[in-house]
């Protein structure tokens, strides 16, 4: 099927023979039937008014109209954007003011979230669907650890509830004595994490401090993000407890073998692993440090 051209009397046609032809531009339009039309004309065209008129064709050049995206290729053009590997496919969460939250959903709150969260400049998360500790609003601070820890000192964890008003909280990965590492997503960047919450006792509060004095010194001590350490992302606190975010892996070399078809590494990923583990123990010898999970025996 081919669009019809459009009519044009003697003196249209006089002026449309006079236009040059070396300087002109190709456009393609789309009728209301969604036919392609190629059109060929002269970058400055007449004044005359008839000329516009009768042709009835846009007159700006192709390079400034504007191409309007459909919402799959708005997504894909942030997914290519992105450079994080654990960046999350959905829009990214409002926030919101503690006032706003009090004011519509309130009833998603326990009692004590609702003087909680006016410390809270901004709200991300609620964990409107988390099974939450229902609390009285006159409880008093000597009982506040008592309601949210276990004997030992340890969060409650509960999945779909948030930390900060920020984090939702999606497991537990590990936990050991110095507390529990969760893997989280954050509302504010849309990007999973991995939370350290440390015990809420005496000595959960000095290894939570000496682990956040050495994690401050090696930011200091790699700056080029070059030595193969996994940097503190940001630290606060939430209910009496040290958080610390990191940027979140979920395997290790341990896993990488039980995953693996052989069960074990070729020669060439041994000397690759055991290289980037010399780098980071090169610098750990500089400031006197040694790792946790290292335990080295005196002959």
């Amino acid at each position: 099927m081919q669009a019809a051209a459009p009519k044009c009397d003697k003196a249209t046609n006089e002026q449309l023979n006079k236009i040059p032809t070396t300087r002109v531009h190709k456009e393609v339009l789309k009728s209301t039937k969604n036919i392609q039309v190629a059109v060929h004309r002269q970058t400055s065209l007449p004044s005359n008014p008839l000329y516009k008129t009768r042709l009835g064709f846009p007159q700006i050049p192709m390079t400034q109209q504007k191409t309007i995206s459909t919402p799959a290729q708005q997504v894909c053009a942030r997914v290519n954007k992105s450079s994080s590997r654990n960046r999350i496919l959905t829009s990214q969460s409002h926030c919101r003011t503690p006032e706003s939250v009090l004011r519509d959903t309130k009833r998603c709150l326990t009692p004590y979230e609702q003087n909680e969260i006016k410390e809270y400049r901004h709200v991300w998360y609620l964990g409107e669907k988390a099974k939450k500790m229902r609390r009285s609003k006159d409880s008093t601070s000597a009982t506040e650890g008592e309601s949210f820890d276990d004997s030992k000192g340890f969060y409650k964890v509960r999945a779909g509830d948030h930390l900060a008003y920020r984090f939702e909280v999606l497991g537990v990965m590990g936990s050991g004595l110095a507390g529990k590492v969760l893997k989280c997503r954050d509302h504010k960047t849309m990007t999973l994490v991995a939370i350290k919450v440390f015990r809420n006792t005496a000595e959960g509060h000095k290894m939570a401090q000496t682990e956040l004095d050495n994690l401050k010194t090696l930011q200091r001590l790699d700056r080029t993000n070059k030595a193969n350490m996994v940097h503190m992302k940001e630290h606060f606190y939430f209910r009496s407890h040290l958080c610390i975010t990191f940027e979140l892996f979920e395997k290790d070399l341990h896993k990488a073998l039980v995953e693996s078809k052989l069960r074990r590494l070729c020669e060439t990923d041994i000397r690759k692993y055991a290289i980037d583990v010399l780098k980071c123990l090169k610098v750990l010898k500089d400031v006197q440090l040694i790792h946790g999970d290292l335990k080295p025996v005196r002959q």
